[in-house]
Formats: structure tokens, C-alpha cells, sequence
């Protein structure tokens, strides 16, 4: 795969995990730690060759490698079931303060 169609490849898997959870790009851009209007010129395709540290933040925020992102779709890559994959985007998308509460929430129950 040419480096061009491979970063194609990358981005349309990233936005199709970004649409999966619903994120919006100042979400996703906050989740990542990355400039909003860096991820806005990469979904855009402006950003033909987006270094690694920037790829693998995307990948991070959504919740998969790299790696996996450079496969085929579903890429869960883990032993993660679809729902608990959803699960752990919602918390990701919460506030400290109510994430600590359902942490909290969780620890009281016995495993």
C-alpha cells in the first residue's frame, strides 16, 4: 500500500470509529489531546502525511491501536464486547467529577 493510500485508509477507519461513538471533532480532539484544527485538516484529508504521535493519539481516544486502525474493520482488538467498548467511550466523554462518582459506584460492588 502506497504511504498515501494507507494514511486514506487510516483516516477512514478513525472516522468510522468517531461516527461508531458519536464524537464530535472538538470531542474527539479534546479525548486525544490534539489542536482541533489539526484534527479538522486530517478528517479533511489536508494532512497528507500526519506523524505517528499524532495517529496514535487519535487511535488512543477512540480506543484502539494503531495497529488496529491500519487493519480491516471491526478492529476491537481486545477481549472488549462492542457494549463494553460503548461503555468505556461514555466514560471517557464524562466530566471528572461524575466519572469519579460511578468509579466510586463500582468499587462497591464485590467481584
Amino acid at each position: 500500500m502506497k504511504v498515501n493510500q494507507t494514511v486514506k485508509h487510516i483516516r477512514r477507519n478513525l472516522l468510522q470509529l468517531r461516527d461508531r461513538y458519536g464524537l464530535s471533532d472538538a470531542s474527539w480532539a479534546r479525548l486525544a489531546e490534539v489542536n482541533r484544527s489539526d484534527l479538522s485538516r486530517f478528517t479533511n484529508g489536508h494532512i497528507q502525511n500526519p506523524s505517528f504521535d499524532f495517529l496514535e493519539k487519535l487511535c488512543a481516544a477512540v480506543g484502539v491501536t494503531l495497529y488496529e486502525v491500519m487493519g480491516d474493520m471491526p478492529m476491537p482488538g481486545n477481549d472488549y464486547t462492542t457494549k463494553e467498548r460503548d461503555h468505556i467511550m461514555r466514560l471517557r466523554l464524562m466530566d471528572a467529577d461524575l466519572r469519579g462518582l460511578i468509579e466510586k459506584l463500582v468499587a462497591a460492588f464485590p467481584r
